[in-house]
């Protein structure tokens, strides 16, 4: 069993155990580098132990790049177990900044008269096309005489270390799991948040569209195999994943590291999946029109 990233060790430990216990088999737990992503078994593996190979992913460490058949890591490659969590992002801004008080975050941006600067997470889908996102907003957004053209750029960071950015003032506001509140200290507070819910530990803020400001769905957190794996094999592990992601002991661990449990099966999370890849096909192909549009506009006024 593969994590590309040590999402929380109290967590990881415990699927460890129930699956061990469910199999009746030992289970070899291997962290990766998160920068791999769904890595395939390389040549030469031992092809029996790669057909057993369980992949823990999140969604900021699948690949969604290129043809299928073409990359083996695209995620339409694997096939869900279970997805086990949704993962919420929070906006974050220094408490000092302005941005605590404005109603309409774009527009404050845009007045900035500079570049904004959104710290994102190195390796959060979901967020960097945010960015994306709120740039194409920005250019279609009726400008007023005291605004200038909203350019943003993107500023990497890994996990809650965006702390360090927003205190050296590098950055205006920055995207992440809701789940950093507790690691970031008491400089830093939340803007928006990416759901309605009424979570535990997200304050009372108002969300992303609220505020002015493109939508951003959640993230997801859940387990994987290669579509090739041997059905009698695939099927063992969907029973025991099903059990595994319903029990209390589970439920527990998800709300322990302030996530949120789904609580679905096999069906559920294929069709929950399937929908992804297809949302986020759907973005890239409208994100190369808008490329194709700007380049063919730019050649014309030329």
């Amino acid at each position: 069993m593969a994590s590309p990233f040590p999402l929380a060790q109290v967590y990881i430990d415990s699927l460890r155990s129930q699956l061990q216990e469910q199999l009746q088999a030992p289970v070899q737990l291997q962290f990766d580098d998160p920068s791999e992503g769904l890595v395939p078994p390389k040549p030469g593996s031992d092809p029996k132990l790669a057909q057993r190979a369980i992949w823990l992913v999140s969604e900021g460490n699948s690949s969604l790049t290129g043809n299928p058949a073409q990359n083996p890591r695209h995620l339409a490659n694997f096939e869900p177990l279970v997805i086990f969590m949704e993962i919420p992002w929070c906006l974050f801004a220094l408490k000092t900044s302005p941005a605590h008080e404005q109603k309409d975050l774009l527009a404050w941006l845009s007045s900035l008269g500079r570049p904004a600067q959104i710290g994102v997470g190195a390796y959060s889908g979901s967020p960097i096309m945010w960015v994306h996102a709120l740039a194409s907003r920005a250019k279609n957004k009726r400008k007023t005489t005291d605004q200038r053209p909203l350019q943003v750029q993107a500023r990497p960071f890994q996990g809650a270390e965006m702390l360090t950015p927003m205190l050296e003032k590098s950055v205006d506001l920055a995207i992440s799991r809701c789940s950093h509140m507790r690691k970031i200290g008491n400089d830093v507070a939340v803007v928006a948040k990416s759901h309605n819910e009424t979570i535990r530990y997200v304050p009372t803020v108002p969300t992303f569209t609220e505020l002015g400001l493109p939508p951003l769905g959640r993230g997801w957190h859940g387990a994987f195999v290669p579509r090739n794996m041997a059905q009698a094999d695939k099927q063992k592990l969907i029973a025991a994943f099903e059990t595994i992601t319903m029990s209390a002991e589970t439920q527990k661990a998800i709300l322990d590291i302030w996530q949120i449990p789904l609580r679905i099966d096999h069906a559920t999370s294929q069709r929950y999946i399937h929908h992804y890849i297809q949302t986020w096909q759907a973005i890239f192909e409208l994100m190369e029109r808008n490329t194709q549009e700007e380049t063919t506009a730019a050649k014309t006024s030329k």
